[in-house]
């Protein structure tokens, strides 16, 4: 059985009048460092990759919006798939997940979520689907495959749950493998262990914005599932500022590191891979990495998570005055140490 690696790439804007800074990312020499750039990396390195556009998008910014996204992936001839924040269909931004909606307005807001899809794509069946925030809850599996149809895939859940999506490990009983849920087919996006701290064990999705590449290195060697998933988002190659609005700027580390993912996981024997070419595989071990079980692991987290938090700084006012302050600290540590020296 093949091992496979499926990079997917939520693909939304969440502010219309800044799409600039969730799709197109088109810098100041007119180059484009959003979708259009993920999907030239795509053709460049001759891999799939699975797009999942929000096209509940069309009920507040127009069809033809969605349809222009839609197009531009259908050009480079890329997988595209179902993802939805609901509160475009309702209008309601103070209910963003999928479970803060009873199961009569779940119904509802898939089913005008399929007919905006058949409006796009006629006759295409919809196969997977990816719930905006991963904001699904077990009550609406069943609402899915009616819907949908059974064996829908589905990319919400990821362990241990309970946050983001409120489907847990404790109702699935899985962390990384696939599984028969209610109709639907639970394809969990890849967790592991990336840090223990005061007694409290974390776990991390597989992300190419978020996972440091070594880090990255060490999940897939120990990894024996054969479906792993790396997520991203259309604007992984857009490099912003909070204090910067409306201004984007080239991510090149981002996008050497994406380059260097995908080399990586070839080496290592997984084949990039379509959701289309996608089968369950049944009685599969299951399987959560764990990056801290040794000491050395626990002294690799804390500076991959020093890394992680370090990136959000440039969206985040309170962690960029957090990392401000240590910096501004170190400078000041290492100065005193260079003057008792000389003095």
């Amino acid at each position: 059985m093949k091992k496979r690696l499926y990079i997917t790439v939520d693909t939304e804007c969440h502010d219309i009048n800044n799409q600039d800074r969730y799709l197109w990312g088109e810098t100041r020499d007119g180059e484009h460092w959003g979708l259009e750039k993920i999907l030239e990396e795509g053709k460049a390195l001759k891999i799939p990759i699975n797009f999942f556009v929000d096209i509940a998008e069309a009920d507040r910014y127009g069809l033809d919006f969605v349809k222009n996204v839609v197009d531009l992936i259908s050009e480079y001839k890329q997988p595209i798939f179902l993802h939805l924040h609901p509160n475009f269909i309702t209008g309601d931004d103070e209910r963003s997940y999928l479970w803060q909606y009873n199961e009569s307005e779940q119904k509802q807001i898939l089913h005008r979520a399929h007919v905006i899809w058949e409006e796009l794509f006629a006759d295409k069946k919809c196969v997977a689907f990816r719930a905006g925030r991963y904001g699904t809850d077990p009550k609406i599996y069943s609402l899915m495959r009616d819907e949908f149809g059974e064996g829908l895939v589905d990319l919400s859940y990821g362990s241990p749950g309970g946050k983001m999506c409120h489907l847990t490990k404790g109702e699935i009983g899985i962390d990384n493998v696939c599984k028969s849920y209610n109709g639907v087919i639970v394809f969990p996006n890849t967790t592991y262990v990336g840090l223990v701290l005061l007694g409290r064990t974390h776990n991390f999705g597989l992300d190419a914005a978020q996972t440091c590449l070594e880090e990255y290195k060490a999940v897939l060697k120990q990894n024996t599932v054969k479906n792993i998933i790396l997520t991203m988002h259309s604007w992984n190659f857009i490099k912003t500022w909070f204090f910067r609005k409306g201004k984007v700027y080239k991510d090149k580390a981002a996008l050497k590191r994406f380059r260097s993912m995908v080399e990586y996981a070839q080496k290592q024997g997984y084949e990039i891979s379509s959701l289309d070419e996608f089968e369950l595989i049944s009685n599969e071990s299951d399987q959560l990495v764990d990056l801290c079980e040794t000491f050395s692991g626990k002294v690799c987290a804390f500076f991959y998570n020093f890394m992680r938090f370090q990136r959000m700084g440039r969206l985040s006012p309170k962690y960029f005055k957090l990392f401000g302050a240590f910096y501004t600290f170190i400078t000041i540590v290492i100065l005193f140490v260079v003057l008792l020296f000389i003095f």
